[in-house]
């Protein structure tokens, strides 16, 4: 039972309602919730075990530092805290498809285990995911979630065909980097059938080097398993009783900009306990079969990009930064796109723009219902000079943090955001009606595009 004070939370802050109990797990039960209009969804993990003290003061801590986490292999975390009563709560993006363990079982039931090349295919976003955690010193987070019933396969998801679901802070939650590098390499073994290559393991300090060495051992010649690699991993085909029309999605707090998007057709995610979702196994296949069918994707992708996808590739094609904006483009790779005219931080379009007075370089990323302005002021004092005195909020973590300003007086609302050390020399400005959470979910820190 929610209690009212988080139910109330839940509404005031991300308009959630309608909780309804969706599973339990040995130490939480899981809810669903979707908010007053119907059209945005997500999932409420309430522990059983109370905590206090200084364990709830770090978890509540936590929450801003989440925000920076962001990974396409992980399902988003929107919120962390401890009620007033001592009860842990995870607010997270709904989670659904089948698990990983469902699709080993029946790729091992037809006797067609997956090769290294398709199990790096399959898992390199969820070895770089782990990496990230890690380094950022919450591997802790992630450990539930490195396990075949908690990993789950994105039908209709390419840059992320696996991601990790139960993400969170837990009331005894304890890992370590080696724990979860471990935790990965036996997912690995039981996606090949092979087991852990415990000399690899030992030599290699990421789950993503574990991985890429495990299925291109030679440099030189990464396509060492190329006969494994041209049958492509298969996923089980989508019941079509499943294929139903429902409401279109909006998702205010962790992707704000897109457009109304499907639904992905998938079963949903039910924790181990309940009915595992009905999937159809794949058959085995020739690879006299597999490449052909093979050759008549890529002929219906080139067709596709000369008809209906060419438009895409037309607007997307871009055109260089000049030096100061490609500084930083480099400084801001997970907010800024690679090009001008491309599409960077929740598909908007990045652009240039001319600088104002006291302005080095102007890039502003926009689309119809956000934008962030991102400017170059040249050094910290000129910068600073320009922000309101008075009431700030320090959003990020430890190690990446940035100031954050109201604008008053502005609609839509708006916010300027100064990013403290190395980078305190820009500025950034995110407006739009969804401004205020949107803002919490910009990523500072990452250096690369990776």
């Amino acid at each position: 039972m929610v209690d009212s004070q988080l139910a109330q939370f839940l509404h005031e802050k991300y308009a959630l309602t309608d909780l309804k109990e969706k599973a339990a797990t040995a130490d939480s039960t899981v809810y669903f919730a979707t908010n007053t209009w119907g059209n945005s969804t997500a999932e409420v993990e309430l522990f059983n075990e109370v905590i206090e003290g200084d364990q709830a003061t770090a978890i509540t801590q936590l929450a801003s530092g989440l925000r920076w986490l962001d990974e396409p292999a992980v399902v988003s975390l929107r919120d962390c805290g401890v009620t007033e009563d001592g009860t842990l709560y995870v607010v997270r993006d709904e989670a659904e498809g089948n698990t990983l363990r469902s699709i080993i079982d029946g790729r091992v039931k037809w006797g067609t285990p997956f090769s290294n090349s398709e199990a790096h295919s399959l898992l390199a976003p969820v070895a770089r995911a782990i990496d990230h955690y890690n380094n950022a010193d919450h591997a802790e987070l992630l450990a539930r979630s490195i396990d075949v019933d908690h990993l789950l396969v994105q039908h209709h998801n390419p840059s992320a065909p696996v991601m990790l679901a139960l993400v969170g802070p837990t009331p005894d939650a304890t890992s370590t980097p080696a724990k979860n590098r471990r935790a990965f390499a036996e997912i690995v073994s039981q996606l090949t059938t092979k087991p852990v290559d415990e000399e690899l393991l030992e030599s290699t300090e990421s789950a993503s080097a574990y991985l890429e060495k495990l299925a291109f051992p030679h440099k030189a010649q990464p396509e060492a398993e190329a006969d494994d690699a041209t049958v492509q991993w298969s996923l089980p085909a989508q019941p079509v009783e499943e294929q139903r029309e429902r409401p279109k999605q909006h998702f205010p707090d962790t992707s704000p900009g897109f457009p109304p998007v499907e639904p992905h057709y998938q079963q949903p995610y039910e924790y181990p306990g309940y009915a595992q979702p009905e999937f159809f196994e794949p058959q085995p296949q020739k690879k006299s079969k597999a490449l052909t069918w093979l050759l008549v994707f890529m002929i219906l992708l080139l067709l596709g990009g000369i008809g209906a996808g060419g438009w895409w590739l037309w607007d997307n094609q871009g055109e260089g930064w000049n030096a100061q904006e490609q500084e930083m483009a480099d400084t801001f790779p997970r907010i800024i796109s690679e090009k001008s005219g491309q599409r960077g931080w929740l598909n908007m379009k990045c652009e240039s723009q001319t600088p104002e007075d006291g302005q080095k370089a102007r890039i502003r990323c926009s689309d119809k219902d956000l934008g962030v302005s991102i400017i170059d002021y040249g050094d910290e004092q000129t910068r600073d000079g320009l922000l309101p005195e008075g009431d700030t909020e320090v959003i990020g973590n430890e190690k990446c943090s940035a100031r954050s300003y109201k604008m008053e007086d502005v609609t839509p609302p708006a916010y300027r955001i100064a990013p403290e050390g190395e980078d305190a020399q820009y500025l950034l400005v995110v407006n739009g009606a969804e401004a205020e959470s949107k803002r919490m979910y910009l990523n500072l820190c990452e250096k690369s595009r990776g």
